[in-house]
């Protein structure tokens, strides 16, 4: 996405530098993490009349060398092919993405050939969910009136904002039976797949509590029950979220035949002590096991 603000100079967004940086990284083989953000400082100003990648011949002799022929002759074939694009007519933004994967960023010397040649597909695969994710949000748009606003420049916004349109949850397909999933508690919910033994990690973080802050998440927004005209309080937000995590248990109890390993520690990472709401739960049913027994 940071390519494509720099590819498309109309949509007035100006990618911080070390986005670029990160861009530099991902996509250039022969660039560490300290290399990029060097070359990037020399080559990226955004400036009043718009903004634009220096050639790296301007760049200062002692930092060619650091970053290396190879790695420039690599970062300037890849500005040559943006700024043959940007001379060009506009395309849609999923048509960019795939002329930018499949003319630069998958030809060696950069980062997606370096993975496909270690028999990894794993960027691979969210390019192309991030290209059909794109072109589902322009074909649903297009019956929509947006006067003066561009479809591509509103999901590049939302992409920034954390709200993706049309995600993905894919199954593990051929994975060994005996592999271990890492993901968030709705992901492997959506997969409908049970498993022996699941580890709840960081049981004592209030982030299983906390609902996404999106406006399209809100239950006020989205229930046809509410009575139009009455506020939403604390107290309807705390039954809320206690009915989501309730169910967000049943769900991942309900899809374990054996165990369920809680994994908190004491303190988080600020120092204070971890008490979040799923412990007190689990506590509270607990204690009743112990009663009844």
């Amino acid at each position: 996405m940071t390519w494509a603000a720099l590819a498309h100079p109309a949509w007035g967004r100006v990618p911080p530098l070390p986005d670029v940086a990160h861009a530099l990284w991902s996509s250039v083989e022969g660039l560490d993490p300290a290399r990029a953000h060097l070359l990037a400082h020399w080559v990226y100003r955004p400036g009043p009349m718009g903004i634009d990648l220096r050639p790296f011949g301007e760049a200062p002799p002692e930092v060619r060398a650091r970053i290396g022929p190879g790695a420039g002759g690599r970062y300037e074939r890849l500005r040559a092919w943006l700024e043959a694009y940007r001379g060009g007519t506009p395309q849609f933004l999923d048509h960019f993405l795939s002329r930018l994967f499949g003319e630069a960023l998958s030809q060696p010397g950069y980062g997606f050939h370096a993975e496909t040649r270690q028999g990894r597909f794993d960027r691979s695969r969210v390019a192309g969910h991030l290209i059909a994710s794109a072109a589902r949000f322009r074909k649903t748009v297009a019956s929509v009136e947006m006067p003066g606003a561009s479809p591509d420049l509103a999901f590049a916004e939302m992409v920034e904002g954390g709200l993706i349109a049309g995600q993905y949850s894919e199954g593990r397909g051929d994975a060994p039976p005996d592999a271990v999933l890492l993901a968030p508690a709705t992901t492997f919910l959506m997969e409908n797949r049970p498993v022996d033994a699941q580890v709840w990690l960081n049981a004592g973080s209030f982030g299983w509590w906390e609902r996404p802050f999106q406006p399209l998440t809100h239950p006020h927004v989205l229930t046809r029950r509410w009575e139009p005209g009455r506020p939403w309080t604390d107290a309807e937000e705390q039954a809320s979220r206690r009915d989501d995590l309730l169910r967000l248990l049943r769900g991942l109890l309900r899809r374990c035949r054996r165990r369920v390993v809680l994994a908190f520690s004491a303190l988080d990472e600020r120092g204070f002590e971890e008490r979040g709401p799923l412990l007190n739960i689990l506590q509270q049913a607990l204690r009743g096991v112990r009663r009844e027994a």
